[in-house]
């Protein structure tokens, strides 16, 4: 655990991506609490993983604006200037809405993981 200076307590943070079958395909574990997201999955070759998918396939990752300001053609980010036909502009929205909603589906679910470690 980490301590986080700003909220007086101690951290340990995760990031997951998810493919659309709900499958976990990336991730980094246990990064230290103060660590931004897009530092962690820099930190834990989240985005090496990514970018290997994303020549292979040619898949993309919706993310949220937490994530690198470095532009990686596999990220598709809100509020990131790039022209898309008004459909796919709408159906990207809509995924991001619905990795919210997960989110705090998967919270939910497991409400010992907002816990305090003691």
């Amino acid at each position: 655990m980490f301590y986080n200076g700003w909220t007086h307590d101690h951290y340990v943070s995760n990031v997951f991506v998810f493919s659309p079958q709900g499958l976990i395909i990336a991730r980094t574990l246990n990064a230290p609490g103060c660590m931004h997201d897009s530092q962690i999955a820099e930190w834990g070759s989240v985005y090496a993983k990514l970018e290997e998918v994303f020549r292979a396939t040619g898949g993309q990752v919706v993310v949220d604006s937490a994530f690198s300001e470095t532009t990686y053609g596999f990220l598709l980010k809100s509020g990131q200037d790039v022209v898309l036909p008004t459909a796919i502009g709408k159906q990207v929205t809509s995924l991001r809405q619905s990795t919210e909603w997960g989110m705090r589906a998967l919270q939910a679910s497991f409400p010992r993981l907002k816990g305090r470690l003691t």
